[in-house]
Parts: structure tokens; sequence; C-alpha cells
């Protein structure tokens, strides 16, 4: 059961325009997993298959929305989520929505990861300080797993740009239950 995230529980030192929550979407604690999301649907499923996507016609080569032109002869262009396909955005308020590619590579360009994974007797996970002076006692612990971005993978419609803290660079089948750390404009 998704709950509803304090505007006081956010991570305010590490980025510039936003602010990151201290929780996964749908988590009670930080140092709990929370929901999986396919890219682009806003509620948790029994099961992540294309036949069970819901932005496409039961198959991958049926992708409706979001396309480029590898996928279709009329591609939307579109290669952001809108508000209504954002389950940060939806779960949580028009102020949040699912990082984009960019705000998580700003977040590990101004940020030191902490490794090994830390067992919180919870959950595993990272540490993640910020570089900024002044603001180097800032954390933030990201559970392990592979995180959404809100950005479609460059050249392949079936894919999406995801973060795995420990590796912040790759993509996933849009289809894939994947964790959401949301972010609030300021």
């Amino acid at each position: 059961m998704s709950t509803v995230h304090r505007p006081d529980s956010v991570f305010r030192a590490v980025l510039l325009n936003s602010r990151r929550d201290c929780r996964n979407l749908g988590a009670d604690y930080p140092e709990k997993w929370g929901d999986v999301y396919a890219w682009g649907e806003t509620s948790m499923k029994d099961s992540y298959s294309w036949s069970s996507y819901s932005l496409c016609l039961g198959s991958e080569e049926s992708i409706f929305k979001y396309t480029q032109s590898d996928y279709s002869d009329n591609p939307d262009g579109k290669t952001v989520l809108e508000p209504e396909d954002d389950a940060a955005t939806v779960k949580l308020g028009s102020k949040w929505h699912t990082p984009t590619a960019e705000e998580y590579n700003e977040l590990f360009e101004n940020c030191n990861c902490i490794r090994p994974y830390i067992d919180t007797g919870r959950c595993s996970g990272i540490m993640i300080y910020s570089k900024k002076a002044g603001y180097t006692d800032n954390c933030i612990f990201l559970p392990e797993g592979r995180y959404w971005t809100a950005t479609l993978y460059e050249g392949d419609s079936k894919c999406a740009y995801s973060y795995y803290p420990a590796d912040p660079e790759g993509w996933s089948y849009r289809l894939d239950g994947i964790f959401i750390r949301p972010v609030r404009q300021r």
C-alpha cells in the first residue's frame, strides 16, 4: 500500500532544481524497498509482461505511446513521461515526479556513493552523501535495486533509462517492475 510522503522528508542539498524524497515510492521507511512499477504505469500489478503492459497492445511491437522511429512509422516523439503516466505524480501530486536521466546524472555527479552495501536489518542498500560544501553531512539511503527514470531510452522504444546505485548507468525494458525514488520541484 502506498503512503503519502511528507514534504519535510526530502533530501534538500544534492540537486540544484529538485528535492529527492528520502523514501522509495510506496515505502513506509527510508530503509524499505517500496512498490515497483512498469515504466509509464501508475499502479502495481501481479505480473509484469508485454501482455499486461498498458502502453502496448500485448507485445513489444505494439507499443503505442512514447515511440521513436524504431517502432513506429508515426512516432509520437515523446521521450519523457507525461504527468498522467508518472506514478510519482499520480500518487504524490503535481509537484512530484519520477526523476529524469539528467536528474539522476546530477545526483551522481554531486554525490559520493558509499559501498559496500549496508544491511539495515530491513533491507540492504547504499548511502549517498552530498559533495557540496556545507552539505557534506547530508545523505540518503537507497535500497539495493534498480530505479526508473522518466526518460525513454534513446534509440529503442521498448526500453527506458534506469539506474542501479552501484552502477549508475543503464536501461531496462519498460514492462519491468522497478522502484521509483520521487523528486519534487523546488
